[in-house]
C-alpha cells in the first residue's frame, strides 16, 4: 500500500508540472489517451458482427446492408482513432519540450543560487549530477504514466467485455502476468540504487569526456599526446559503470522472459478452448474472433500495463530524488535587511577562516581598516590568503570568527545584491563568456554604450583589442557560436575581465591579481590610469608582483594566513623584513636597488 501510494504521489507531481506547463496539450494528451483503447475495443466488436453477420442466416440484400453499416462505423472509429493518434503524437512532441525547458529552467535557477562553498565538496556535484540525469526522466514518467492510465482503461474494458461470458479467461490471463510485474518492480530499484553507488564514475566519465573535447584542453592534449590515456580511463570507467549493470540487467532479463512465456502460453490455451467451444455450436464464429482478439489484447495490454508501470516506478524513485534534492543539507548565506549604496570604510575584526570540509586556517586573526579614498595593495605569495580575503569581504563565504564591518556595520545585516552593487570586482583567473565583446563588458546588449566602452578598453591599454575587433562591439569572444569570432591572447582576456570590472563606477575596486599575464607597459599604464579612475574611491589589490605596489598608499603583507607587516613602500623597504626580500628577488633581476642583500638573509 505504502509503495501505491508513493507510486500515485510520483504521478501526481509529474501531472501537476505538465498541467503547470501548459494545461491544453495535459488534457489534450489525457483525452487522446482514453479516445484510443476505447476506438480499438469498439473496432474487435465491428468485426465480431460482421462475420456473424456472414455466417448467419437471411437475405444476402439485407446482410450487404448491415454489412456496409458496419463498416462505415468501423471506418469512422479508425478515422477518429488515426486523427486521435496524430494529434496526441504532436501535442506531445511540443509538450515535452516545453516540460522539459521548465525542468531545465528549474535546473538553472538551482546551479545559479547555490552558495559558493557547494563547489568546494564532492557531495554536492554526485547530487547534482544526478539531479541533472533524472530531470530528463520528469517527460519519461509523465508519458509513461499517460500510457499507463491508456492501458489500464484498455485493459478494464477488455476484462469487461471478457466478463460477460467468459470471466474466468480474463482472470487467468491477468494471473498469469502478475508474476512478472512483481520481479520487474524489484530489479528496477536495485538497478537505479546501483546507477547511485556509480555515480562518481559516471562524473569522471563526463569530465574525462567534456576535457577531451573541449578547446581549453586540446593544446595539451596533443603536445602531450594524452588521448591514449583519456580513452583508456573513459573506457575503463564505462566497463566499470556496465559491468556493475550487466549481472541484474540478465537477471531481470531471463526472470520476466519467462513470465512473458508463460502469458503467451495461457492465450494459446485458451484459444483452443474458443475454438473447441465454436466447433460445439456454444459459440459463433465471430465470438471467435472478438474473443481471441481480445485475449492477445489483453495480454498485450497487460504487458504494456506491467512496462510503463516499471517505468513509473523507476522514474518515480528518480523524481523522489529530484524532489530530496531540495532537502540538501548545507549552510547559505543568508541576505541581511539593511540597504546600501556606498562604501567609505571597510574593516577586518579578529576573521579567522577555513573553508568548509577542511581545518585548515586559511586565514587567521586578520585585523585591518581601509577607508574611502585609500589605495591598498595585499601582498604575498601564492597561497598566503590574498584571494580568500576579498571572497570574504564579498559574502562568497562567511568568516568563522570574528567579524568584517562596512561603514560600521557587520556585513551580514546588508543586503546580498546592495553589497555586490558596491563593488567592481576583476578576479585571478577572471573569467569571459562566449558572449560579443559588448555584452562581456557591459553584461547588456545595447549598442548606445559602444564609445564608453572604448574608452573604459583604452583605460585597460586594450587599443590592441580594438585593432583585433577592427573596433566592432559586437564581435564575438571566440569561435564557439561565430567563425567572425576572435581569439583573444592571454593578456586580451584579462583586460577584457577588467574592463567589465572597471565599466561602471562603484565605492570599491577589487583587482584580484590584476597583472599576472600583461606585459610590463600595459601593467604600469592600467595601475596609472586605475588611480584616476578610483581617486574617490576605495581601491583593494592583491599581487604576488610588486612591479607596481608602491603606487599604493599602503602595502599588507601576508604569509601563511597571517599579516607579517604593514606600510608604505618606503617603510617596508627600511624595515628590511619580508616585503624587502620579496621586493629584492624580483627588483634584482633588472637593477640593483638601494637596499642591502644583507636584508635578505636578516628575514
Amino acid at each position: 500500500m505504502k509503495n501505491i501510494k508513493s507510486l500515485w504521489g510520483a504521478i501526481k507531481y509529474c501531472l501537476s508540472l505538465s498541467y503547470k506547463s501548459s494545461a491544453f496539450y495535459t488534457i489534450t494528451r489525457l483525452a487522446g489517451n482514453l479516445i484510443y483503447p476505447a476506438g480499438t475495443i469498439g473496432s474487435a466488436y465491428l468485426l465480431k458482427l460482421i462475420l456473424d453477420t456472414l455466417a448467419g442466416g437471411g437475405s444476402s440484400a439485407a446482410k450487404f446492408q448491415k454489412i456496409v453499416f458496419f463498416l462505415l462505423l468501423f471506418l469512422g472509429i479508425r478515422l477518429l482513432t488515426s486523427i486521435t493518434e496524430k494529434l496526441v503524437a504532436y501535442a506531445t512532441t511540443i509538450h515535452e519540450e516545453i516540460v522539459q525547458n521548465m525542468v531545465s529552467l528549474s535546473l538553472l535557477e538551482k546551479a545559479i543560487d547555490a552558495d559558493l562553498e557547494l563547489y568546494d565538496t564532492p557531495k554536492y556535484y554526485n547530487w547534482f549530477t544526478a539531479m541533472q540525469n533524472d530531470s530528463q526522466s520528469v517527460s519519461a514518467i509523465l508519458w509513461s504514466a499517460l500510457e499507463c492510465v491508456s492501458s489500464f482503461v484498455s485493459f478494464l474494458c477488455i476484462f469487461a467485455v471478457l466478463g460477460q461470458k467468459q470471466i474466468l479467461y480474463a482472470i487467468l490471463i491477468t494471473i498469469a502476468s502478475i508474476p512478472a510485474a512483481i520481479f520487474n518492480q524489484r530489479y528496477t530499484k536495485l538497478l537505479y540504487q546501483n546507477d547511485l553507488e556509480q555515480i562518481k564514475n559516471i562524473r569522471q566519465k563526463s569530465y574525462i569526456f567534456s576535457v577531451a573535447s573541449s578547446k581549453e584542453f586540446a593544446q595539451e592534449i596533443r603536445l602531450l599526446h594524452l588521448g591514449d590515456m583519456l580513452k583508456q580511463k573513459y573506457n575503463l570507467l564505462w566497463k566499470a559503470v556496465l559491468d556493475s549493470r550487466k549481472g541484474l540487467l540478465k537477471k531481470r532479463s531471463v526472470i520476466t522472459s519467462f513470465f512473458c512465456i508463460t502469458s503467451e502460453i495461457m492465450v494459446v490455451i485458451l484459444s483452443l478452448h474458443i475454438a473447441w467451444q465454436v466447433t460445439e455450436a456454444k459459440m459463433t464464429i465471430g465470438d471467435y474472433s472478438l474473443y481471441t482478439g481480445l485475449l492477445s489484447q489483453i495480454a498485450f495490454t497487460l504487458t504494456a500495463l506491467i512496462s510503463y508501470t516499471t517505468r513509473v516506478y523507476e522514474n518515480k524513485i528518480k523524481i523522489e530524488h529530484m524532489r530530496d534534492f531540495d532537502k540538501f543539507s548545507y549552510h547559505r548565506i543568508v541576505s541581511g535587511a539593511c540597504s546600501i549604496n556606498h562604501i567609505d570604510k571597510i574593516e577586518y575584526k579578529g576573521v579567522s577562516f577555513s573553508y568548509p570540509g577542511t581545518e585548515r586556517p586559511v586565514l587567521n586573526n586578520i585585523n585591518f581598516a581601509i577607508e574611502k579614498k585609500e589605495k591598498v595593495a595585499i601582498v604575498g605569495t601564492n597561497g598566503a590568503g590574498k584571494s580568500t580575503m576579498i571572497k570574504l569581504l564579498l559574502r562568497l563565504y562567511d568568516v568563522n570568527s570574528g567579524e568584517i564591518q562596512i561603514n560600521g556595520k557587520n556585513i551580514k545585516e546588508y543586503k546580498l545584491e546592495d553589497l555586490h552593487q558596491c563593488f567592481g570586482v576583476y578576479f585571478q583567473n577572471g573569467v569571459n563568456f562566449g558572449f560579443t565583446l559588448r555584452e562581456n563588458i557591459t553584461l547588456k546588449d545595447t549598442k548606445e554604450e559602444d564609445e564608453k566602452i572604448r574608452e573604459i578598453i583604452r583605460v585597460c591599454q586594450g587599443e590592441d583589442i580594438l585593432i583585433s575587433t577592427k573596433d566592432n562591439m559586437s564581435a564575438y569572444f571566440g569561435r564557439i557560436f561565430s567563425d567572425d569570432g576572435v581569439e583573444f591572447s592571454v593578456g586580451q582576456q584579462q583586460k577584457i575581465a577588467l574592463a567589465r570590472a572597471l565599466y561602471n563606477k562603484k565605492s570599491v575596486y577589487i583587482l584580484d591579481e590584476p597583472s599576472s599575464s600583461l606585459d610590463p607597459e600595459a601593467e604600469n599604464g592600467i595601475f596609472e590610469n586605475l588611480i584616476k579612475i578610483c581617486n574617490q574611491s576605495i581601491a583593494l589589490y592583491t599581487s604576488h608582483r610588486l612591479s607596481t605596489v608602491h603606487l599604493a598608499d599602503r602595502i599588507i603583507v601576508m604569509e601563511k594566513g597571517r599579516i607579517i607587516e604593514e606600510g608604505t613602500h618606503e617603510e617596508l623597504i627600511k624595515k628590511e623584513n619580508r616585503y624587502a626580500k620579496l621586493y629584492y628577488y624580483q627588483a634584482k633581476k633588472f637593477r640593483k636597488d638601494s637596499f642591502s642583500e644583507t636584508a635578505v638573509e636578516r628575514s
